[in-house]
């Protein structure tokens, strides 16, 4: 709610001003007529009284009155108010005047002015039933343009695999293990979605809240273990050792680094990597990786720094064939198009862990099924709202399959031409 102008999408629009700043309609005839429409199309009304919301239809058109339903509406002393509704690809809003309570509503005086914003270049339509399935398209997963080339290059078969719209989680998995197995042939895949942060390791807890891998260089030297890495993508204790020493002095402090750098050595332990692998947004395990006494050789930064970017594009991967499994799928459950013009559409999903997702991840291949056809056409996400236990995802179109879009703008024009037809009888 509360959204920026948009000409393109549907955008809910709040706060007075906005509509004060817009363009009005003040001839007679004119807002005669669009009331008239509005109550032979049942157009809803959100009537603004008391500073609550009340959601309604015009029931009668008088010169002078306007008799409105609005179920629920608690008369007070008050006589003053407003409502907005849209239709003909039009925002309008009103202030009004009460002049009396009636059961189940109010009788308002006719309006003198009534303002208006354009809402979008594309008028949406709402058809009946019309549905479609989405999967993900690859979002750069990194801030910098460096970190993203370098997947490119180093990761060419990779990348290949997690850009289809079908990959293979097999295939994913191999390639994967061979990135690992080139920086070391010992490492183990933990799963924590299911501990409670008590059960969690001090490690687990910190890469957890860090949401970075964890790295220790080499177990016999403790400033691997409390000094800020040279790398900003890895994390070590430092930022641990730092809070020891506000509450601790500081011989006390580094005596229980000391300890956990111990008992890593009693472990065998030479070097370690942690690196943390998401569902969605939520880290579900880690990655360890570690060599031993027996290996007699270290991880460096720079291999924990490239497996890090090779676990960051299987988080992307199984995460896109979780989407794929639960959306795209032909065996799930479609999602509904709420409404749609030639130039985006408004969609209706019901997983909030999605719906956050794909606040970052914001484009998606669309599948549209119109009539007996499929139309395949991109999108991306530009507006995202909640309303209730739903929410709500406004996608703007920038390519599609050849002359996907010119079947779409046929299919509009056809409906809209049935829906005037039926408006006129």
């Amino acid at each position: 709610m509360g959204s920026p102008v948009s000409d393109d999408l549907y955008v809910s629009i709040t706060t007075r001003d906005e509509f004060l700043q817009g363009e009005k309609e003040v001839t007679f005839l004119s807002l005669l007529n669009l009331f008239f429409l509005v109550k032979t199309s049942a157009t809803e009304i959100i009537f603004d009284y008391n500073n609550r919301d009340y959601a309604g239809i015009i029931r009668d058109v008088q010169n002078t009155e306007i008799t409105v339903s609005l179920p629920g509406l608690e008369e007070s002393q008050s006589r003053k108010g407003s409502f907005r509704f849209e239709i003909l690809n039009r925002y309008y809003y009103t202030e009004i005047l009460i002049v009396s309570f009636v059961p189940g509503g109010c009788v308002i005086r006719f309006p003198q002015v009534v303002h208006f914003l354009v809402r979008r270049k594309f008028s949406r339509l709402e058809p009946d039933n019309l549905t479609m399935r989405f999967i993900i398209l690859y979002s750069p997963i990194f801030e910098t343009k460096y970190l993203e080339k370098n997947l490119e290059s180093r990761f060419g078969t990779f990348m290949a695999e997690i850009l289809s719209d079908d990959p293979s989680m097999r295939i994913i998995y191999n390639i994967f293990i061979d990135e690992i197995r080139k920086v070391s042939r010992d490492f183990e895949f933990r799963m924590i979605y299911k501990k409670s942060p008590e059960e969690l390791s001090l490690m687990e807890t910190l890469m957890k809240q860090g949401q970075k891998p964890f790295f220790i260089h080499d177990t016999s030297r403790l400033e691997y273990y409390i000094e800020t890495p040279s790398k900003d993508s890895l994390m070590n204790y430092s930022s641990y050792f730092e809070e020891l020493n506000k509450t601790l002095n500081k011989r006390k402090a580094l005596g229980e680094m000391d300890t956990i750098k111990r008992n890593d050595m009693r472990s065998f332990l030479v070097s370690f990597l942690a690196i943390p692998y998401f569902m969605f947004a939520d880290v579900i395990g880690y990655l360890y990786v570690y060599t031993s006494q027996f290996d007699k050789y270290f991880i460096s930064p720079s291999q924990a720094e490239e497996l890090y970017l090779a676990t960051e594009l299987f988080s992307y991967a199984i995460t896109k064939i979780k989407i794929r499994n639960s959306v795209f799928n032909p065996k799930a459950t479609p999602t509904r198009i709420i409404n749609i013009s030639t130039s985006g559409l408004l969609m209706e999903i019901h997983d909030k862990i999605l719906f956050k997702y794909l606040q970052k991840h914001k484009r998606i291949k669309m599948q549209l099924h119109i009539e007996d056809r499929v139309l395949e056409i991109f999108g991306e996400i530009v507006r995202h709202y909640q309303e209730g236990p739903n929410y709500f995802m406004g996608v703007l179109f920038f390519k599609s399959a050849p002359d996907h879009i010119q079947q779409l703008e046929e299919y509009l024009y056809h409906y809209r031409k049935q829906e005037q037809l039926e408006l006129a009888y």
